[in-house]
């Protein structure tokens, strides 16, 4: 039997059992849709390997402090004005006002920062820049952390520390 005639043969079958063709065709479109969840969830952006160790501390990170293990941290950055540095009278206090009203702004967020933790390390060597890790919780989906970061530009508006405004 020729192509040509395997093909002819096949089409006058399929136009013969015209049920059996449309009943095999809604038994694929349902199987199909089925199959979306799982392939929908294949394409989240995802690079933990379960097992390794980057995976496992990320995990209990999150579920030590809610939030921090599996999203990048917001990161305010405040710089001085020259003769002032964190160790500025008012300049701590300032920076705690600031952080504050980045926390109301993100209740379930967790705040580290040089007000918090007096460590150095969130200082510049020269002492004039600071800024505070802000770790929220991830939500996932398109541009994750957009809106928090649009909430914590909003509650800092306007906010000055050391007499400059903060960024």
């Amino acid at each position: 039997m020729s192509e040509r005639d395997a093909m002819a043969a096949l089409t006058r079958w399929v136009l013969g059992q015209k049920k059996i063709v449309v009943g095999l065709w809604a038994v694929l479109a349902v199987a199909g849709v089925a199959a979306l969840g799982p392939a929908d969830r294949s394409f989240e952006q995802q690079f933990n390997v379960p097992g390794k160790e980057a995976f496992l501390a990320n995990s209990q990170i999150a579920a030590t402090y809610g939030n921090g293990g599996d999203a990048a941290p917001l990161v305010p950055v405040v710089s001085l004005p020259a003769g002032k540095t964190v160790d500025s009278p008012g300049v701590r206090a300032d920076l705690t006002d600031a952080l504050a009203k980045v926390k109301g702004a993100l209740p379930d967020a967790r705040v580290a920062s040089y007000a918090s933790t007096h460590d150095r390390t969130f200082v510049s060597e020269d002492g004039r820049t600071t800024f505070a890790l802000v770790y929220i919780p991830a939500k996932g989906g398109i541009d994750p952390g957009q809106a928090e970061a649009r909430a914590a530009q909003a509650a800092l508006h306007g906010v000055t520390v050391g007499a400059r405004p903060s960024r």
